[in-house]
């Protein structure tokens, strides 16, 4: 999940260098889902769900009676609850090396990189 923005990214690139590939991404696009969606925005449905699985498992839970169901419903929405809220932070982590990569490229003279300060040195 935390490589979705590098791959559109890199998928927007190349589409705009190479026209050869813009062009079979297009023809497979069509073929594939009539143009309703392009690889760009597949490459995201993925995440999306994850995200939002937890929504339906609460709801699932709501409306079953069965103790031994509600409680297995109630152990996946805690996994996935859990897997949302680690999904969200490793994508606010890249983000903010991001940013702190960025600020470095900023800084001239710089000696030793800024994501470096302030970590221990191992012996």
């Amino acid at each position: 999940c935390s490589g979705v923005e590098s791959a559109i990214s890199s998928l927007d690139y190349i589409s705009k260098t190479k026209e050869d590939v813009r062009l079979k991404l297009e023809e497979c696009s069509k073929r594939a889902n009539n143009g309703k969606f392009t690889l760009r925005d597949l490459l995201v449905v993925p995440m999306q769900r994850v995200l939002k699985y937890h929504l339906l498992l609460q709801e699932l839970v709501k409306h079953t009676t069965d103790p031994m169901e509600k409680a297995n419903l109630k152990l996946a929405l805690d996994a996935m609850k859990d897997l949302a809220q680690y999904v969200n932070e490793v994508k606010r982590d890249n983000e903010t090396l991001r940013e702190i990569k960025q600020f470095q490229l900023s800084i001239e003279n710089l000696n030793q990189p800024v994501l470096l300060f302030g970590r221990p040195q191992g012996d």
